[in-house]
């Protein structure tokens, strides 16, 4: 899951989500989210792994388990700072 802050021309979280899916990685949705400058990759316990490549591919990016998270999908939380092009 990726999400972004979107905007009428402009959806961060659709973009990076783009380049994700050119990268290799299965992404199975995107959505909003509040504004933030930092991007994060948001991860329930069982799927460090998995996080830590996700984050390791985006520029900037920063893993943060989910203690409350159930089984289910990384997220990808997009800042304003992330230069979706930049995923690789």
């Amino acid at each position: 899951m990726v999400v972004g802050r979107a905007s009428i021309r402009w959806s961060p979280g659709k973009r990076a989500a783009e380049e994700l899916r050119g990268a290799g990685f299965t992404v199975i949705g995107t959505g909003n989210a509040e504004a933030t400058s930092s991007t994060t990759v948001r991860y329930p316990a069982d799927l460090e792994q998995q996080a830590e490549l996700l984050a390791s591919r985006t520029p900037g990016a920063r893993s943060q388990r989910d203690e409350e998270a159930a089984p289910g999908p990384v997220t990808l939380v997009v800042g304003t700072g992330l230069d979706p092009e930049r995923i690789r």
